[in-house]
C-alpha cells in the first residue's frame, strides 16, 4: 500500500533548519540596520591657505561641515580671513542613495545659499568654482547631483578622507557622533 508521504529513509528533523532561518532572519534585520544608521553622516572637515614668502599675510582658512539625517542633505562652507567670517555657502538636498559597497553618498542638491563679505577674486579658487557653477545650475532653476565618496574611513581613530565629485575635491575630516 502506497501513502500519501514521501519518505527519504530518515526522518528529517525540522528544529535545524527553523534555527537557521531564525538566524538569517537575524542577521538580514541587523545589516539593514546598519546600513541605515550609516546614511547618517555628520564630517568636519578644514582647510587652511598659506601663501610662501609673504610675511604679515592674514591666515585663510575653510571649513566643510556635512550632515546628513533621514534623507536630507546639508553641506556648508565657511571662509574666514582670520578668526572672522568672511562668507559661507550653504547647499541643501536630499540623499538619493548610499552605496555600501564602496560607501558612496549619492546625492541631489536643489537649493544654495551664499554670504559673502569680501570681493569674489579673493575667495580660494575652490569656493570659487562652487560658486560659479552652483549658480549657473540654480539659475536654469534645477539641482545638480553629487556624490562624496569615503576614499578611506576609521570610525575608531574618528577621521575620513573624502572626495567629492563632480569637482574632485579631497577633504581630511573628522567624524562627528
Amino acid at each position: 500500500m502506497v501513502s500519501g508521504r514521501l519518505t527519504f529513509g530518515r526522518r528529517v528533523k525540522l528544529w535545524p533548519i527553523m534555527m537557521m532561518v531564525v538566524v538569517i532572519a537575524a542577521g538580514i534585520i541587523a545589516l539593514n540596520s546598519l546600513v541605515k544608521a550609516k546614511d547618517e553622516l555628520h564630517l568636519s572637515c578644514e582647510a587652511r591657505f598659506y601663501k610662501p614668502f609673504l610675511t604679515g599675510d592674514v591666515p585663510r582658512k575653510v571649513s566643510l561641515d556635512v550632515l546628513s539625517k533621514d534623507k536630507k542633505v546639508v553641506i556648508r562652507y565657511n571662509y574666514f580671513v582670520g578668526d572672522n567670517p568672511a562668507g559661507s555657502i550653504e547647499l541643501v538636498g536630499k540623499l538619493l542613495q548610499l552605496e555600501v559597497a564602496t560607501m558612496s553618498y549619492k546625492m541631489k542638491i536643489t537649493q544654495g545659499t551664499v554670504k559673502n563679505n569680501i570681493e569674489s577674486e579673493k575667495l580660494p579658487i575652490h569656493l570659487q568654482q562652487v560658486l560659479d557653477s552652483g549658480g549657473q545650475i540654480f539659475a536654469n532653476g534645477g539641482g545638480f547631483d553629487l556624490t562624496l565618496k569615503m576614499s578611506e574611513m576609521d570610525i575608531d581613530k574618528g577621521y575620513a578622507v573624502v572626495r567629492f565629485d563632480p569637482g574632485n575635491n579631497i577633504w581630511a575630516c573628522r567624524i562627528n557622533p
